[in-house]
């Protein structure tokens, strides 16, 4: 259980949105069929007003699995993966890729994959694009600072949680297969 770069990952990719700056603002698009061949479902956003705000690391058990496109509007995330695909040479390894809107950076996440993020700025607007429906009866979280993860996140006097992120499982608590 270790970082790993982005390019160790089977199946996970980045891309950076272009961005067309004009005197009224700009433009950019967060998605094209260039980019992955997915049949993309649902699109969300997601508004975090403080800056330390932990989501995840979150996800959905078979055959609810998502995969997901990942981009930040506005603001920042140092947005973190690991791999539960038990047969993956990458098992329980993680990696961490900061996302903002000044990078412009398009973060896709298979299905296999826990996901979470920390907002490093106030009033950050991230989007996403997901391939399968959201169920709360196959939705898990393994908690955020489980030691067997070895994640290693920024140093903030106080972090913000949602009630399932604080009481979310150890990874040897929950059932992966």
């Amino acid at each position: 259980m270790s970082r790993k770069s982005l390019a160790n990952f089977e199946n996970v990719s980045l891309f950076q949105r272009e961005k067309f700056d004009s005197d009224l603002g700009f433009f950019t698009n967060t998605y094209n069929s260039n980019m992955r061949s997915e049949n993309f479902i649902q699109d969300s956003c997601s508004f975090i007003n403080k800056k330390g705000t932990v989501k995840g690391m979150h996800f959905q058990k078979h055959p609810f699995e998502q995969s997901k496109l990942v981009t930040v509007i506005k603001g920042e995330i140092f947005d973190y993966i690991v791999d539960l695909r038990p047969a993956s040479e990458t098992f329980l390894d993680h990696a961490k890729i900061v996302i903002s809107e000044e990078n412009r950076n398009i973060l896709f996440i298979p299905k296999g994959f826990a996901h979470g993020y920390i907002t490093t700025s106030k009033n950050t607007l991230i989007s996403y694009k997901i391939d399968n429906i959201y169920s709360p009866n196959h939705q898990q979280s393994i908690h955020w600072q489980d030691e067997s993860l070895a994640i290693k996140w920024p140093k903030y006097e106080k972090y913000f949680l949602s009630k399932k992120d604080r009481n979310a499982k150890k990874f040897n608590e929950l059932n992966i297969k």
